[in-house]
């Protein structure tokens, strides 16, 4: 009965739709949900701990309430230090194996520990980067297996793997933009600054470079 289920809701509309759709909101704002969820996740645990604990030891309701704010905060920072940690860890220890084994310096325990950390090091600087990578494949997979659900056929697959590539160079190309654009913003207020402008014509210049296309 539950294969039978399954099998009438791949069938069905509904589900391509899901993933298609899920894919692209995923390839360009993944990272940007993650965060969110990870520091709502991290802050409301922490925040709830807290306050538990002030009520175990009897403090008041207000010093809870403050306590358990200041633990939401906190909770939120350390919750997306973790994911970045985590992430260092899975694709620097890999990253150093191959590079050890590359270089021949698997034989050498000093050298393989040491090429491992700085891969570590280098891929938590890069974490937030690997993440938005990592989205992107991630939704241009989803539409690819969406457009393959749509229409089970050759033509239907060849459709899906363009339309994945498509999400996933856009998605790329949308972060570099944005990301070129608030760096194009930050040299023109530093110019107005050095020039001695107020601080109404920062704003007024912030402004129109947001409205930039």
């Amino acid at each position: 009965m539950v294969d039978v289920d399954i099998a009438s809701l791949q069938e069905s509309i509904y589900l391509p739709v899901v993933f298609v759709v899920g894919g692209i909101i995923i390839a360009f704002i993944g990272r940007t949900l993650l965060k969110i969820a990870i520091m709502i996740i991290g802050g409301g645990l922490l925040s709830y701990g807290i306050y538990y604990l002030a009520g175990v030891l009897g403090i008041g309701l207000v010093p809870a309430i403050v306590l358990a704010i200041i633990g939401f905060i906190v909770g939120a920072v350390i919750g997306w230090f973790l994911i970045k940690i985590a992430v260092s860890i899975a694709v620097g220890i890999t990253l150093g194996m191959i590079l050890a084994v590359v270089l021949g310096l698997q034989e050498n325990t000093a050298a393989l520990v040491i090429t491992v950390l700085l891969a570590m090091g280098l891929t938590y600087i890069l974490a937030e980067k690997i993440i938005e990578f990592a989205m992107s494949v991630l939704g241009g997979v989803m539409v690819f297996y969406g457009i393959s659900m749509a229409y089970p056929t050759l033509i239907g697959r060849q459709a899906g793997i363009a339309l994945g590539f498509i999400v996933f160079f856009l998605s790329i190309y949308y972060r570099h933009r944005g990301k070129k654009k608030k760096e194009k913003i930050r040299e023109k207020v530093i110019i107005v600054k050095e020039k001695g402008a107020n601080k109404e014509s920062v704003e007024e210049i912030k402004k129109l470079l947001e409205k930039e296309k």
